[in-house]
C-alpha cells in the first residue's frame, strides 16, 4: 500500500503547492485505464417480457457510440435495430430534455 509522506511547514512555504502534488501521485491510478470497468451483472425483464442479462459498465466517453445525435437524429454509426424508438419526434425531445434536467 502506497502511503503519503510527511510534509513539513518549511516544506510547504518552499513549495505550497507540496501537499497538491503528493495527493495527486498518492491517488493516480497504478495501472492505466483501459476504457471499461465492468461491475455487478443482473437479469432484467423488458416492457415485453423478455429476460436479459445486463452489466453495469464503466466507460471512457469516448468509446460510447450514442443511438441518437442530441437533435434526434439517427446516429448512423449505431445499429438502429438495437435502438427503434423514434426519437426526432417533438414529445421524445422534450422527454429526452426532461430526463437530462432531473440527473
Amino acid at each position: 500500500m502506497t502511503t503519503l509522506n510527511l510534509i513539513s511547514t518549511q516544506d510547504i512555504a518552499k513549495n505550497p503547492l507540496v501537499v497538491i502534488d503528493q495527493m495527486i501521485s498518492f491517488f493516480k491510478p497504478k495501472q492505466p485505464f483501459t476504457g471499461l470497468l465492468k461491475g455487478r451483472t443482473n437479469n432484467v425483464k423488458t416492457a415485453k417480457g423478455q429476460k436479459i442479462s445486463t452489466v453495469f459498465a464503466l466507460v471512457d466517453i469516448d468509446q460510447v457510440i450514442a443511438s441518437h445525435t442530441a437533435t434526434g437524429a439517427e446516429n448512423p454509426n449505431y445499429p438502429q435495430e438495437l435502438q427503434p424508438r423514434d426519437r426526432s419526434r417533438e414529445s421524445s425531445q422534450a422527454w429526452v430534455q426532461k430526463t437530462a434536467n432531473d440527473l
